[in-house]
C-alpha cells in the first residue's frame, strides 16, 4: 500500500460548470517537501473547511492544469442534493485508500467524521513523512542539532579514527622529569606542580608539590633585602631561596639570613635603600619546602605462582599509530674541566700619576700605592690603604700613609750676597695683543642623590639635589646641598664662586640618562642658615636638554662646567738688556739629612692594571689617544682629558693646592735645588724630563727647597 498524498490547497477562484460540478483554481503545497503539484491525480479528494458546514468533501474528476502552481481542477460535490458552492478558503487535497472511502451521500454527521478522518490522515501522513527521512529512528528529542557540533556547550566531533579531534581537547597537564646535580639547580627549574626532579648528588627523587610562594612586597635597607609573602612561607634561616618575577635587583638565588615573621624573610643584597614597595603583578619565591621527596618503593613479597595461560583471543585490528612521545629531559651537565694554567704576568704599567685632595672617589676612596697627597706640612705622602683616609701628617699613628720623598732638615740660611748694580732699563716694546681665545671649560663633579618627590624652595638635605618645580625639564631653579654624597665637608663658597656655565646630572646606574642645564647664577638658599654644613645653594637655570628618565633616590653624578678665562694675550715685545748681576753670596752649609723612618709593611700586590697614558713630553697634543687619556701641557701647566675625540681642559690648573684650590703657581724650571728668590711653597714646574715641586719658600743659594721626579726613573 502506498503512502497517501496530503497537502494544503489554497483556493484562489471558483466557477460553476453545472449543478454540483465546479472549476477550482489554487496553489498546492506540501510542508514535508515530498509532494508537489504534479502529484495531484483524478479520484483524490479535496476537503474544504466551512465555518457553518464543517469539512465539505469534493472529488477530483478532471485535471485542467497541474504541472505547476497555480493548478486548475474540475471537482464534483459528493451529494445528490442541492449543490453547495466550494468556499473560498484553504483546505487539503487527500488521496484516501480503498478502506477509507466515504459514503457518496454523507450526512452532516458523516461530514464531522470526515473532519476527524482528514485530521488523522494529515497527522499520520506527516508522521510517515518524518519516518521516511534517511536514518531517522525514534524521537526527534534523541537527536542533537548540527549547529551544536564542535561548539561551546555543544558536543565534540570525532576524527576518521573515531578519536576526539585534537583541536577540541582541553589543555592537558603533562608531567616533565628533570635531572639535576644540586638542590640549587632543582630550585631554579621552571616547573609546574607535578613535575619531577632527580637529584644525582644524593640519588633521590622529588616532586614539585606546592605552587611557588607569591611575593607581595619588597624592601632594601642597609644592604638587607626583606621579602613579604602572601601566605605562611615555612622557610628557615640558612635555606636557599630563588626569587623571580620581582625585578632585576631582587631576582636571583640567595641564602636566607633571617625570618622575622611567618610571612617575611631576609637575605643580603648590596643595593641602594628602597622603602616597602608592593610587587604588582606578584613575584614568586621557591625553596626546598615546595618540593616533596618521593619515597623509594618497599621490598616486594614473594612472587605468586604463575597462572594458566589464557586462550589466545582473536587478533584485533591494527590501531592508529600513536602520537610521537615527548622529547626526553636533557641530561645532567658534565663535570667542569680543570682550571687552565695561569697566564704570564702582564707588563707593569707606567709610573703612577699625581693625585691630590679633592679627587676622592666616594665608592673607592684613595687607591693604595697610587694616590700621592701633599700634607699640611709640605711633605708628599703615599697612600697605603683605600677608603676615607685620615690626615697624612698623622701617618705614624693611623698607619694609612707613608712618606714618599723624605724631606731633609733645612740647612742654615746663607749670607745674602751683596746686591749688584742695577743695569740700565732697556727699552720696552709692547707687542700686539693676541686674539681672544675661545672660552675654556673647567669641569667639577660630585655624587648626589636625586629628589623627585618634593618641590618648592627648600633645603634638599644632605647628599640630595632637588628642583623647585617638577618635572625636572620645567624647573628654572636647581637646589644643591653643600655636602655631596660621601664627602663630609661643605662646598658652599665653592658653589657661590660659580656664576656661569653648565650643570649636568648623569645616572650612575644608566649613564645614557642625563639632564643638562645652562645656569646663569648661583645664590644662597633662603630657607636655612647658609653658613653651616647642611645648607644649600640655588642654581638659576635658563635652558634644559636631556635623555631618559630618573627614579627617586637614584645616585647621579653632578658635573659643573665653567666658562674659562679668555685666551692668552699676545707675545710681549722683547725686554731691554738686564744690568750686571751682583756677586752671589756664599752658600750656607746643607743641614744633615733626617733619619729615614722604618719602612712600612708591603701590602699585597694588586692585579696589573691596564697600561695608563699620561703624557707631558709634548708641547702639542699627543696623537693616537683613546677616551680617558690625560695630557699635561708643560708650556701652559694645564691638564687635559681626551673625551669624544677632543682634548678637553680638565682644570684651570694642572695640580691644585688642597688648602687653597685654584692657586697653584706654575713657574720656570729651577736651575738648582735651592731655587731663586721668590720661589714659594707649592710652586710647580716641568720640562720634558722632570716634574718639579717646591717644598718650602726660598731661603738662600744653598738651602734645598726643590724636589724633582723623573718622568721615567731616578731623581736628585
Amino acid at each position: 500500500m502506498t503512502k497517501p498524498l496530503s497537502g494544503r490547497f489554497a483556493v484562489t477562484s471558483v466557477s460553476t460548470v453545472s449543478a454540483g460540478i465546479y472549476s477550482v483554481s489554487g496553489n498546492f503545497s506540501d510542508d514535508s517537501g515530498l509532494y508537489g503539484p504534479g502529484d495531484v491525480a483524478v479520484g483524490q479528494r479535496i476537503y474544504l473547511y466551512d465555518s457553518n458546514a464543517g469539512a465539505i468533501r469534493y472529488e477530483i474528476t478532471a485535471l485542467v492544469s497541474v504541472a505547476s502552481n497555480p493548478i486548475s481542477l474540475t471537482v464534483a460535490w459528493d451529494s445528490a442534493g442541492a449543490a453547495i458552492e466550494p468556499p473560498g478558503s484553504t483546505g487539503v487535497i487527500l488521496a484516501v485508500t480503498t478502506n477509507l472511502l466515504l459514503p457518496e451521500q454523507p450526512s452532516f454527521t458523516q461530514q464531522g467524521i470526515d473532519e476527524l478522518l482528514a485530521a488523522g490522515i494529515i497527522a499520520e501522513t506527516y508522521r510517515e513523512q518524518l519516518d521516511s527521512l534517511s536514518g531517522i529512528t525514534g524521537s526527534l528529542g534523541d537527536y542533537i542539532p548540527l549547529t551544536q557540533k564542535g561548539q561551546a556547550s555543544g558536543v565534540a566531533e570525532l576524527d576518521v579514527n573515531s578519536k576526539i579531534k585534537i583541536a577540541q581537547l582541553p589543555g592537558l597537564a603533562i608531567t616533565n622529569t628533570y635531572a639535576v646535580a644540586t638542590e640549587t639547580a632543582m630550585l631554579q627549574l621552571d616547573v609546574e606542580v607535578g613535575d619531577i626532579a632527580i637529584r644525582s648528588d644524593i640519588s633521590k627523587t622529588f616532586v614539585f608539590a606546592a605552587s611557588a610562594l607569591e611575593v607581595t612586597t619588597k624592601q632594601i635597607s642597609t644592604n638587607t633585602a626583606t621579602i613579604t609573602t602572601g601566605t605562611v612561607h615555612g622557610i628557615t634561616t640558612g635555606d636557599t631561596v630563588v626569587i623571580s618575577g620581582v625585578d632585576a635587583t631582587f631576582n636571583g638565588t640567595y641564602t636566607v639570613a633571617s625570618t622575622p615573621t611567618s610571612t617575611t624573610f631576609t637575605y643580603t643584597k648590596v643595593a641602594g635603600n628602597t622603602g616597602p614597595t608592593a610587587v604588582s603583578p606578584v613575584g614568586s619565591a621557591v625553596s626546598k619546602h615546595n618540593w616533596l621527596e618521593l619515597l623509594s618503593p618497599t621490598s616486594a613479597g614473594a612472587t605468586g605462582a604463575t597462572g594458566l595461560t589464557g586462550a589466545t583471543g582473536p587478533t584485533g585490528t591494527n590501531g592508529a599509530t600513536g602520537a610521537v612521545g615527548l622529547t626526553g629531559a636533557t641530561g645532567a651537565t658534565g663535570l667542569t674541566g680543570a682550571t687552565g694554567a695561569t697566564g704570564s704576568t702582564g707588563a707593569t704599567g707606567d709610573a703612577f700619576g699625581i693625585y691630590y685632595l679633592g679627587n676622592y672617589n666616594p665608592s673607592s676612596g684613595y687607591v693604595p700605592n697610587i694616590a700621592v697627597v701633599r700634607g699640611s706640612d709640605g711633605q708628599l705622602y703615599l697612600a697605603k690603604a683605600s677608603g676615607q683616609l685620615g690626615d697624612p701628617v698623622n701617618y705614624l699613628s693611623n698607619g694609612q700613609w707613608e712618606i714618599w720623598i723624605p724631606k731633609g732638615t733645612d740647612g742654615a740660611v746663607g749670607n745674602t750676597g751683596a746686591t749688584g748694580l742695577t743695569g740700565a732699563t732697556g727699552a720696552s716694546v709692547t707687542g700686539n695683543t693676541g686674539a681672544t681665545g675661545a672660552d675654556g671649560i673647567s669641569a667639577f663633579s660630585w655624587t648626589y642623590k636625586i629628589d623627585l618627590t618634593n618641590n618648592g624652595d627648600r633645603d634638599p638635605t644632605n647628599d640630595y639635589v632637588g628642583f623647585v618645580t617638577l618635572p625636572i625639564n620645567t624647573s628654572s631653579q636647581i637646589l644643591v646641598d653643600d655636602n655631596p654624597y660621601g664627602i663630609n665637608t661643605t662646598l658652599h663658597n665653592l658653589f657661590l664662586s660659580m656664576q656661569s656655565g653648565y650643570l649636568t646630572l648623569t645616572s650612575q646606574s644608566n649613564p645614557g640618562t642625563y639632564a643638562t642645564y645652562q645656569f646663569t647664577s648661583c645664590v644662597d638658599g633662603t630657607v636655612t642658615n647658609e653658613t653651616v654644613d647642611g645648607s644649600y645653594v640655588v642654581f638659576n637655570v635658563s635652558s634644559y636638554t636631556g635623555y631618559g628618565s630618573f627614579s627617586h633616590d637614584d645616585l647621579v653624578t653632578l658635573s659643573i662646567a665653567l666658562k674659562g678665562s679668555s685666551g692668552a694675550t699676545g707675545v710681549t715685545g722683547a725686554t731691554g738688556v738686564t744690568g750686571i748681576t751682583g756677586a752671589t753670596g756664599n752658600t750656607g752649609a746643607i743641614g744633615n739629612t733626617g733619619v729615614t723612618g722604618a719602612t712600612g709593611a708591603t701590602g699585597y700586590t694588586g692585579d696589573t692594571g691596564t697600561r695608563g697614558v699620561f703624557s707631558t713630553a709634548e708641547d702639542t697634543p699627543p696623537t693616537g689617544a683613546v677616551q680617558g687619556d690625560v695630557w699635561f701641557d708643560p708650556a701652559s701647566g694645564i691638564m687635559f682629558v681626551y673625551y669624544d675625540n677632543f682634548w678637553l681642559e680638565a682644570t684651570s690648573r694642572s695640580i691644585a693646592n688642597p688648602s687653597d684650590p685654584g692657586t697653584v703657581n706654575v713657574v720656570s724650571v729651577p736651575a738648582h735645588e735651592y731655587g731663586v728668590d721668590g720661589n714659594l711653597t707649592g710652586d710647580v714646574a716641568s720640562d720634558s724630563s722632570y716634574f718639579y715641586y717646591c717644598a718650602a719658600n726660598y731661603v738662600n743659594n744653598s738651602t734645598k727647597i726643590w724636589y724633582r721626579v723623573s718622568w721615567t726613573s731616578g731623581s736628585w
